[in-house]
């Protein structure tokens, strides 16, 4: 066994020197290096050239120094939903994350009961998943769910497989929901909420509830500011400002912390309404009432405040309202974020300057949320560079634009 050794190769942070030789009486290169003990090792490339017999042999040298392979302890569907939940919290995730990410875990677990974990779960059967999911009626829809509900329920048990359970936890090796292919989707045209609607909308309101002020300010305040329907309910009552209305970092769902300087009529409605720790704390007593006074029942109401019981209330307008209004369009929280978005795009407004105010992505306010006349904008595209897409005229000083006619051949009529 040669004692120097010409050649050296770098893997797992070491430099490893070896040398590649024919042994007497064999046709095969031989390898010769120290293990990471410092022990003197040979082994066989099983080549008879040199150059596939280096090539061969630092492979040997990486299996030699790669360490050994950490076992993956394969945990039950509850044990790792709670260890999930709790590397969620550590990392800082909030409540509605961790909840979303929990539906998505009680999902699959549902749907293979005969699975012992999230380890058992294969590329095989998170494709034969989505293809039931795609094709299968919601009990609570009573329909089919979009091709855009499957694309994103396939990203989050992406996201959920292998950001935690394979690099947080360790409890699975690969992610089988990375070979799943998306379905595949139509553009959505973005649709808004026109003045007419709102104010018909906001006419609605004040009919149901006897001219009770706080659900106007309420769409008041969320169309003023293009707001989140959570981060709107979440509001603090500290958040109305020197006439503005704070959304904090920690409650915002991007967070990052903006203001948004307000009507001043609208600011006073504010101040006049707002609870001592929440801005709409008052609002289930002043609903109890305005209910009352209209003969219904409230027997079902809890006085207490919460944010996520605020947001279920408004949902609960949106879809009252429309039973009461079969014939005119239906009306959604993210449309008044639409609204907002697009009219900042018509006013021109630089796309970069409306996603941070408003809270967005450049290219998620662009995508989803800004409603565009594509045709008008080819128009004043092509107007503006019309003249400079088509050749100019080396001849003509003015650089005045050549039109001339194709040339085309003639037969001369035949002589008499």
């Amino acid at each position: 066994m040669p004692r120097t050794y010409p050649e050296s190769h770098t893997c797992h942070g070491k430099v490893v020197g070896f040398a590649v030789r024919q042994r007497d009486g064999s046709k095969n290169y031989y390898l010769y290096f120290r293990g990471p003990d410092g022990d003197r090792l040979e082994r066989d490339t099983g080549q008879t050239a040199i150059l596939r017999g280096r090539e061969a042999a630092r492979l040997l040298i990486e299996k030699e120094y790669s360490p050994p392979a950490t076992p993956v302890v394969k945990i039950g569907w509850h044990e790792a939903e709670a260890e999930m939940t709790t590397a969620m919290r550590g990392k800082g995730e909030r409540a509605t994350t961790i909840d979303y990410y929990r539906g998505l875990f009680r999902q699959i677990m549902a749907a293979h009961p005969a699975a012992a974990g999230p380890a058992d779960i294969t590329p095989a059967q998170a494709k034969r998943w989505r293809n039931q999911y795609a094709t299968t009626v919601s009990k609570k829809t009573k329909k089919l769910p979009s091709p855009h509900t499957v694309v994103s329920r396939l990203g989050g048990l992406t996201a959920l497989w292998s950001r935690w359970f394979v690099a947080e936890l360790g409890i699975c090796t690969a992610n089988p929901w990375a070979e799943v292919e998306p379905p595949k989707t139509d553009e959505v045209a973005v649709r808004t909420i026109t003045d007419d609607q709102f104010v018909h909308f906001l006419g609605w309101l004040d009919e149901r509830f006897g001219g009770w002020e706080t659900p106007r300010a309420f769409f008041l305040l969320k169309a003023t500011t293009g707001c989140r329907l959570a981060d709107i309910c979440s509001l603090p009552s500290w958040s109305l400002i020197e006439g503005r209305v704070l959304f904090p970092a920690d409650q915002a769902k991007g967070r990052k912390e903006r203001g948004v300087m307000l009507d001043e009529s609208l600011f006073r409605s504010l101040v006049a309404i707002r609870g001592p720790r929440h801005l709409w704390e008052y609002y289930p007593g002043q609903l109890k009432t305005a209910l009352e006074r209209r003969g219904w029942p409230t027997h079902q109401l809890i006085d207490e405040f919460s944010p996520a019981r605020m947001a279920g209330w408004v949902a609960t307008l949106f879809h009252d309202y429309a039973a009461d209004h079969p014939d005119r369009p239906r009306i959604t929280s993210h449309l008044f974020r639409k609204r907002a978005f697009t009219t900042a795009w018509e006013a021109g407004v630089d796309p970069r300057k409306a996603a941070m105010a408003i809270g967005c992505n450049v290219d998620t306010m662009m995508d989803h949320y800004v409603l565009v006349n594509r045709q008008r904008v080819a128009d004043d595209v092509f107007g503006l560079i019309r003249n400079q897409l088509l050749p100019k005229s080396p001849a003509r000083p003015d650089g005045a634009t050549v039109m001339e006619p194709v040339a085309t051949a003639t037969t001369e009529p035949p002589a008499a």
